[in-house]
């Protein structure tokens, strides 16, 4: 079994290992979605799997290092670089697939 540490910003818990930077998988504690780093965008899923949809930006790897220091998509109602609020739902405004 390995351990696991958990991050704790003022904010939110996120499941992580210490090398959190490293890591291409993060839940978020409070609100379960899972965020996967891809080279050009942040993927983003409910609990269940399902997806929410992606989050496009000009620099992923700095929204990807926001998230990794406790900063959540869903949370912290970031858009998703379309003009669509991040909701547990899926993005506000768009139909996901």
């Amino acid at each position: 079994m390995t351990n696991q540490s958990t991050t704790t910003n003022n904010t939110h818990n996120l499941n992580s290992t210490e090398d959190a930077k490293m890591k291409t998988t993060i839940t978020c504690e409070q609100c379960g979605i899972e965020m996967t780093h891809h080279t050009d965008y942040i993927e983003v899923r409910n609990a269940d799997g399902e997806r929410l949809g992606n989050i496009y930006s000009a620099d992923p790897g700095e929204d990807w290092e926001k998230i990794t220091h406790g900063a959540c998509p869903i949370c912290d109602e970031w858009e998703d670089g379309n003009g669509h609020t991040c909701t547990a739902d899926g993005w506000e405004g768009y139909a996901n697939d």
